[in-house]
């Protein structure tokens, strides 16, 4: 499934008036920053620390990700330490309980699937998708809610000199799916880490791969936990985005298309990377923990 510098394919806890969504109001005040968030041990190097698990198709662990059930979203050439279910007691940083999902990649690396291929198409991530989906209705709330520690390196994001969307850098997602939609499946709510390594929301307009804001959530976001939550409120067509419990930016959206048959939004984790050939410098490994994903039916 091919799209337009943005995310192709199929989660304890995943501005101002033009166009659709239209533009309600952010948070206020200073960015967060990393008083606002655990740090951990930086003299353990976390980029070299593989040891753990493979993560297998039909994931699912309660220590992790409650009740959600991932499935990965490249199989094919697909590395041991691409995903992997690592241990507090092997030197990793956990958010809670005793395990954490672990993603990296490495600079020259891709994998497949049966139906897109990452390496014919500029393309390269480590990731799993959300299976066990629920359809949104009227008047329901939908939410995501993880902790994510981004580890630090050279750089994350290899940067472009003259354009901020590209090389594009995905560390959280939400995809839209309906059978009632031609192409369905479409990412519209990213996470991204931009060309100057800060922490960006990014959302599209409804059932579309067409940017509408990507606006600057938060600065110094390596070596700590961010607690994240993702609100999607179809009682009041509101997309609210929290960062370690306070609300960073709130954007109307119409959740729900006029013709649909069993719309659904589902949760991706790890690190997605595309349009890589507009980087300005190489890659450099990339490595990102996920802890406590869940998520909230209301």
């Amino acid at each position: 499934m091919l799209q337009q510098y943005l995310n192709p394919l199929m989660i304890k806890r995943f501005l101002c008036i033009l166009s659709l969504p239209v533009f309600i109001g952010c948070a206020k005040g200073d960015l967060p920053s990393s008083n606002d968030s655990t740090t951990h041990n930086a003299n353990i190097n976390y980029l070299t620390n593989t040891r753990g698990e493979i993560v297998y198709n039909n994931f699912v662990d309660a220590d992790i990700t409650s009740s959600i059930n991932f499935y990965l979203v490249n199989d094919i050439n697909v590395k041991e330490y691409n995903n992997l279910i690592v241990n507090k007691s092997d030197n990793h940083p956990v958010f809670s309980g005793e395990r954490a999902l672990r993603f990296e990649i490495r600079k020259g690396e891709c994998s497949t699937n049966a139906y897109f291929d990452d390496c014919s198409n500029d393309r390269a991530r480590t990731e799993l998708y959300e299976y066990n989906r629920v359809n949104i209705k009227p008047n329901m709330v939908q939410s995501y809610e993880y902790s994510m520690y981004l580890v630090s390196n050279e750089y994350f994001n290899p940067g472009n000199n003259s354009t901020p969307y590209a090389p594009l850098t995905v560390v959280s997602q939400i995809y839209f799916d309906d059978q009632g939609i031609e192409g369905d499946e479409k990412g519209q709510f990213y996470l991204i880490v931009d060309n100057e390594q800060n922490l960006r929301v990014r959302t599209h307009t409804p059932f579309t791969y067409n940017i509408d804001k990507q606006e600057l959530i938060m600065t110094d976001i390596f070596d700590k936990w961010i607690t994240v939550r993702m609100e999607l409120d179809a009682s009041s067509n509101m997309f609210r985005l929290f960062l370690n419990g306070s609300i960073v930016f709130q954007d109307i959206y119409n959740f729900i298309p006029q013709n649909n048959i069993d719309p659904q939004y589902f949760f991706k984790a790890g690190v997605y990377n595309s349009f890589m050939s507009d980087a300005k410098r190489d890659y450099r490994t990339q490595v990102i923990y996920y802890d406590d994903l869940q998520r909230f039916i209301n």
